[in-house]
């Protein structure tokens, strides 16, 4: 089998996942909540791109998950599946108790694991648990109709990326100076890097918000 042959394969199984994802959404939607899925969808997309935007705040290494916004159906489904798989392993490594690195060997001398509140423990639990459901949901309700947001509203992000260049600035009592730099030159010292190139899924979740805002309105 070629390489185009294989990319094209690749295409074609994302969007056959993506639409037997909506195709499953578009049937059981009326069922369960009484009303179409492109509807609900549209009537809290904004909300949920701003969650996301928020998640992406939290993780601010997100960002480096370009494939979350990729116009590559498979891709977009891969890195959503990494995404939605980080909170729940980091989430149970923190409920995990403490083990003193390299063993709990305090009497023989070692280093005692710091004590944990198991009132606090086991208060986390239930948040644990609805996280878990609430990513689950996430991924079968959501990411299928968010591909193609995310392929109009995630251009711009997409686009800044891949830009070799940023803009710098530096602020004083009385002016502001802008610079334009390439990626791989250091910033100097009193400057601040102003470019969007490396938050391109906290933008996409912006315009996405804008989007699905102005489709709301429409629909109204």
């Amino acid at each position: 089998m070629t390489d185009r042959m294989r990319a094209v394969y690749a295409l074609l199984l994302g969007f056959a996942v993506i639409g037997g994802l909506i195709a499953v959404n578009w049937w059981a939607f009326p069922y369960v909540l009484g009303r179409p899925y492109l509807s609900w969808y549209i009537d809290n997309g904004a909300g949920i791109a701003l969650v996301t935007a928020i998640v992406g705040i939290v993780w601010k290494d997100l960002d480096g998950e370009i494939d979350f916004i990729s116009s590559h159906p498979l891709r977009y489904l891969a890195a959503s599946a990494r995404v939605i798989a980080l909170p729940p392993f980091v989430v149970g490594t923190h409920l995990r108790s403490n083990r003193a690195r390299g063993g709990a060997a305090t009497a023989s001398g070692g280093p005692a694991a710091a004590a944990r509140s198991d009132l606090d423990t086991l208060l986390s639990i239930p948040f644990a648990l609805v996280l878990c459901l609430a990513i689950v949901a996430w991924f079968v309700t959501v990411v299928p109709l968010q591909y193609f947001v995310y392929l109009v509203a995630g251009a711009p992000g997409r686009l800044f990326a891949a830009s070799d260049w940023r803009v710098i600035v530096h602020s004083g009592l009385r002016n502001v100076e802008f610079r334009e730099v390439h990626k791989d030159d250091p910033i100097p010292d009193g400057w601040w890097d102003a470019s969007l190139h490396n938050r391109p899924v906290a933008v996409t979740s912006m315009f996405a918000s804008l989007l699905l805002l102005l489709a709301g309105w429409f629909a109204a």
